[in-house]
């Protein structure tokens, strides 16, 4: 599967050379409704879960893809106005992918064929934890939980290997990152297409910049 990560320019070169991308907590996350997808009537409920919420976040993070570069506000969100860079993987072997489910409207817990919060299973948590209100679903987003182990100054990474092989690295239209910057990052990591993306100029959409320097 081909899939994107965008990233601010402050670590992007940083984050080629060593191999990894930066892993999310779950209390860290821009949209306030994660792991709040569906209605939690009573305030117990909503205490009990943000408490779950929060012992999961000391073990868990994830990090998140989409299944395309071209929508210009993911440049504007995620890659610091264009500034920033955009990433592209082919999973390699059985990558645990999951592909996020968005909804119109918050469901019952109804939804999962129970009344109450303290009945939901494991496997209802990981239902949870890719519910996402539709108007997200612009960022067709996939969402890779890892493990958090061996924190560098407070943060946590994965190595790319063995399960993300990164074949593109496509640089923001206001970046300042040259080709030369990321052909020195990638050293002699091979077969990894180079180009600046572009607002296109028949639609709302970011395109591949055809300029000698790239």
């Amino acid at each position: 599967m081909q899939v994107y990560h965008f990233t601010r320019p402050d670590h992007a070169l940083e984050n080629i050379r060593r191999r990894r991308l930066k892993i999310s907590r779950l209390n860290a996350l821009n949209d306030p409704f994660e792991f709040f997808g569906p209605i939690f009537p009573t305030k117990d409920e909503r205490g009990a879960m943000k408490k779950t919420k929060d012992q999961l976040g000391e073990n868990r993070g994830l990090i998140c893809f989409s299944r395309a570069w071209r929508h210009p506000l993911m440049w504007g969100h995620y890659a610091d106005s264009c500034k920033g860079v955009c990433y592209g993987f082919v999973t390699v072997g059985r990558v645990p992918l999951v592909k996020v489910d968005y909804l119109a409207k918050r469901p019952s817990l109804a939804r999962f064929g129970i009344a109450h919060a303290s009945q939901l299973t494991e496997n209802h948590m990981e239902q949870i934890l890719r519910m996402k209100f539709d108007a997200w679903s612009y960022e067709d987003e996939h969402r890779l939980f890892c493990g958090l182990q061996h924190a560098e100054n407070g943060h946590y990474f994965l190595d790319f290997e063995p399960c993300l092989r990164l074949n593109r690295v496509i640089v923001g239209p206001e970046s300042t990152i040259s080709r030369d910057d990321v052909m020195d990052a990638l050293g002699n990591l091979q077969g990894v297409q180079i180009f600046q993306a572009r607002p296109a100029f028949l639609s709302f959409k970011m395109t591949r910049q055809h300029d000698a320097r790239w």
